[in-house]
């Protein structure tokens, strides 16, 4: 697999996740969904997908000077087409 084609497929996972990731996310959101379905008070706090994820797959470094998703997207896009993003 050529260097181009590798990152061209990282580009289509980041965005639209398959594999190990993707299975954590779908079964996050259907645990998600059945505890959610049976709060009793409005009190109660609202479960979320990523409560019910492996803490390796959620925790992001929180640094106000990383770039956007976005702007990560468009500098793998500029890399695999070749253009500048």
């Amino acid at each position: 697999m050529s260097g181009r084609r590798y990152a061209e497929w990282q580009l289509y996972e980041a965005l639209e996740p398959f594999g190990e990731r993707a299975q954590y996310w779908r079964t996050g959101q259907i645990c998600a969904a059945v505890v959610n379905s049976q709060r009793t008070k409005k009190s109660d706090p609202v479960a979320k997908a990523e409560d019910f994820m492996p803490r390796t797959l959620t925790e992001q470094d929180p640094d106000e000077d990383a770039p956007s998703d976005y702007q990560r997207m468009k500098a793998l896009q500029a890399s695999v087409i070749g253009r500048r993003a």
